[in-house]
């Protein structure tokens, strides 16, 4: 029932679009901010860039990223437990006991790939206060 067919014809040609992408920054945010010891935040990391042509439902994408998390209170680093973490969800964890006053910061590395062209490196970072 599924034969291979073949038409040869003088029609025109359907043309297929090309669309290409381009990712210009990274957004990160925390919602919340300001946090208290032991509790979780989401942060938030968005690829921002175009696409031409513009269609509906198509996005710059995907978006992952990797994350490093450090911490200081009145300009001295805090030691970090390995209880303080960003998940696989973009969920920054806290410890329970050591940060309080501190300020987390959270800096992010897109891992996005361009198929389009020239992969450039897109960084940004957010910052929490635990209370």
């Amino acid at each position: 029932p599924f034969v291979p067919a073949i038409l040869f014809t003088t029609d025109k040609a359907t043309t297929v679009p090309v669309i290409t992408q381009e990712a210009t920054g990274l957004n990160v945010t925390a919602s919340p901010d300001t946090i208290k010891m032991g509790e979780t935040t989401e942060i938030v990391t968005k690829i921002q860039g175009t696409v031409t042509p513009t269609a509906p439902g198509i996005v710059v994408a995907p978006d992952s990223a990797t994350y490093s998390v450090s911490a200081e209170k009145s300009g001295t680093p805090v030691q970090l437990n390995s209880r303080t973490y960003v998940d696989m969800y973009g969920i920054l964890h806290t410890q329970k006991t050591g940060i309080e006053g501190a300020v987390i910061t959270v800096d992010v590395k897109s891992t996005y790939i361009n198929p389009s062209g020239t992969t450039s490196e897109l960084t940004g970072s957010v910052e929490v206060t635990v209370q």
